[in-house]
């Protein structure tokens, strides 16, 4: 019973603490987001690295999403790609007309709508 009443009393003055001292939380933690992101955007600046995003018609009226990612691990570059089938219905009507334009089978380049659609430009 006395345990349960300190660990109540310890709870409540550390609630009451927190309240207290709400805004000044808030503040440290977005001041500590905020250096983290430079710290991150600062390193993401010098790795050497390229993307791109591509799309391709595939014979069983499927599109296939593919994303391709250059990066330079010590004096080699490296290549990873991606790929995901998706119903050619849930394309939106960018890529459709993008693709209409080109033989089936054919890549085609749909990086800069992508980065437009997902407000990926000018970051850093």
């Amino acid at each position: 019973m006395i345990t349960t009443l300190i660990l109540g009393l310890i709870a409540v003055t550390g609630a009451v603490a927190i309240a207290k001292h709400w805004p000044e939380i808030i503040d440290w933690l977005t001041k500590y987001v905020k250096e983290l992101l430079q710290i991150f955007l600062d390193v993401a600046q010098t790795i050497m690295h390229a993307g791109m995003a591509l799309a391709k018609t595939l014979a069983d009226g499927f599109t296939e999403i593919i994303h391709k990612e250059y990066y330079q691990e010590g004096e080699q570059w490296m290549e990873q790609v991606t790929r995901r089938k998706i119903d050619k219905s849930q394309m939106p009507p960018y890529i459709k007309q993008k693709l209409g334009l080109s033989e089936a089978g054919t890549e085609v380049n749909i990086t800069s709508d992508i980065e437009r659609e997902l407000k990926l430009q000018n970051i850093g």
